[in-house]
């Protein structure tokens, strides 16, 4: 939290962070590093939509947290070389619902994470998981997370099928 604290109050002239969020790629990493990338990616679009510095660190901690469910997906399915079973896919498919149970024992100014969470692979039109939500149903920092989410899975590797 001490580095999101710091790169709202005083972003980095060169943005070193984002510069490296940007490029630093390893596949054999890639659970760790997608996480991380997307709360600096947050930060960084909070600045440019003029949040304020609290906001600009609550929607770095979603960003951070987003994913957490992933940690309760079996690494053989996480870096799996081939396509994903049905099974398999339904399991990923459900790791916002564990981050959100997860994220729900923190206290309830955090609320946020959970929801967040919950609801970062929720799309704009409905057609989105777990809940099929839509529009303004979603979480101002779940659909900001949401699109730097899927811009950091398009830009950086994965294992190959």
């Amino acid at each position: 939290m001490a580095i999101l604290q710091e790169m709202a109050a005083n972003p980095p002239a060169p943005d070193e962070l984002f510069i490296a969020a940007l490029h630093l790629d390893d596949r054999n990493r890639f659970a760790i590093h997608h996480s991380v990338n997307v709360a600096v990616y947050a930060v960084k679009m909070a600045q440019d939509l003029g949040f304020d510095p609290d906001r600009q660190v609550q929607i770095g901690m979603a960003g951070l947290l987003h994913d957490l469910g992933m940690a309760l997906i079996p690494e053989n399915i996480v870096y799996k070389q081939s396509p994903l079973e049905p099974k398999e896919m339904a399991a990923l498919k459900n790791r916002p619902n564990a981050a959100y149970t997860i994220l729900q024992s923190l206290p309830p100014e955090y609320a946020y994470m959970a929801e967040c969470a919950a609801q970062v692979y929720e799309r704009l039109d409905g057609s989105g998981y777990p809940r099929g939500l839509k529009s303004d149903e979603i979480h101002e920092f779940a659909q900001i997370i949401g699109l730097l989410d899927l811009y950091e899975a398009l830009v950086h590797s994965r294992p190959k099928p």
